[in-house]
């Protein structure tokens, strides 16, 4: 047994863009075609091998209504960054990470808090809205790394987490003690994962 590190991310954007979807396929290499809205948040957790050592993820699936904005500063808080995201088939999204999201955590965040801005749901080519290279000009412009993903074929998805626990090598806490370690750099691994259910109102 081992002392890991602990990293915890949050998954921020409107209604119905796939943050949960994107969790759970990182977290479990699976995806469901039913869609059901987070109302308050769901906490996953797993232990993964990165090149500098294991590292102990928390990943927080929040909602994206007005409910969720009365308790988002506490999750910020306590997190170390944020996958912000939209739906490349739905321009509205787009337009609320430029005109609410990205400032509301920046608001709110600690000054050392890193931003992934992801355009998931790609798959959906003939759907598609939002110009890849729009969304590319605008991570530039503020500091972002970007990434364009399938939580329903998994493209791009476990790279885009990956990418976010290296952002944050620096800012890594100790955690406790390991066990059943995975490691996510092997494809579709779904073992060792754990799924919550938090209650935050």
């Amino acid at each position: 047994m081992s002392v890991a590190k602990r990293l915890k991310l949050c998954v921020i954007g409107d209604v119905g863009v796939g943050k949960t979807s994107l969790a759970e396929r990182f977290m479990t290499g699976m995806f469901r075609e039913k869609y059901t809205p987070t109302y308050q948040a769901n906490h996953y957790h797993k232990h993964i091998q990165t090149p500098d050592g294991e590292v102990y993820i928390q990943i927080w699936d929040t909602s994206g209504t007005e409910r969720f904005r009365s308790v988002g500063p506490h999750l910020l808080h306590n997190s170390h960054g944020a996958v912000l995201t939209y739906d490349v088939t739905c321009m509205p999204t787009f337009s609320s990470i430029e005109q609410y999201w990205l400032e509301w955590v920046r608001n709110i965040a600690p000054e050392d808090f890193r931003l992934i801005l992801v355009g998931n749901k790609v798959d959906r080519t003939i759907s598609r809205q939002v110009d890849e290279q729009v969304a590319r000009r605008f991570s530039r412009e503020h500091g972002l790394l970007y990434y364009e993903t399938s939580a329903k074929s998994g493209e791009n998805v476990e790279l885009a987490f990956l990418e976010g626990v290296s952002l944050l090598g620096d800012v890594w806490e100790d955690s406790g003690i390991l066990d059943d370690s995975v490691d996510l750099y092997k494809p579709k691994t779904v073992t060792g994962c754990i799924i919550r259910g938090c209650c935050l109102f």
